[in-house]
């Protein structure tokens, strides 16, 4: 995403001097996930600051499965946060994060196939009380610290 014209054209002139000859499309940023039909091996996440956050919401269900969402400018608090909050959201589709990756400012999410959710003190067997949903039994302290 870029909503700076003037980004555009030199993205596009950066594309042909680098000889990419694959399709590069620009699409206006209103209603972008109505227009396009993904899904995509990559996706950056630039332009207005305030966009941003929204950006990736409705990217995220355009991008290919081992595909990558950039974020460009993490090394600032807010850009970074943008990232992190988009990895909270759909956590159990990340297949790797990789914060200002190899000293830049730019965050790299990798996507995977949905996890499905398991919860681990089910399948083990624990009491509700051994991770904090109930009481733990009188029995278990004796009669020690009543």
């Amino acid at each position: 995403m870029e909503t700076d014209s003037g980004w555009i054209g030199r993205t596009r002139r950066n594309l042909q001097l680098l000889g990419v000859t694959r399709e590069v499309k620009f699409v206006p940023y209103r209603g972008f996930w109505r227009a396009l039909r993904g899904p995509f091996d990559f996706i950056f996440d630039d332009g207005i600051d305030r966009r941003r956050r929204e950006f990736a919401e409705h990217a995220w269900p355009l991008l290919a499965v081992g595909g990558a969402l950039l974020f460009h400018d993490t090394r600032r608090a807010a850009d970074a946060r943008v990232a992190l909050r988009q990895v909270e959201r759909v956590f159990l589709e990340v297949a790797s994060v990789h914060l200002n990756a190899e000293g830049s400012n730019i965050t790299v999410v990798r996507k995977q196939a949905p996890l499905t959710y398991v919860d681990w003190n089910v399948v083990e067997r624990r009491a509700r009380w051994e991770y904090g949903h109930e009481e733990p039994p009188p029995q278990l302290w004796g009669d020690k610290g009543r």
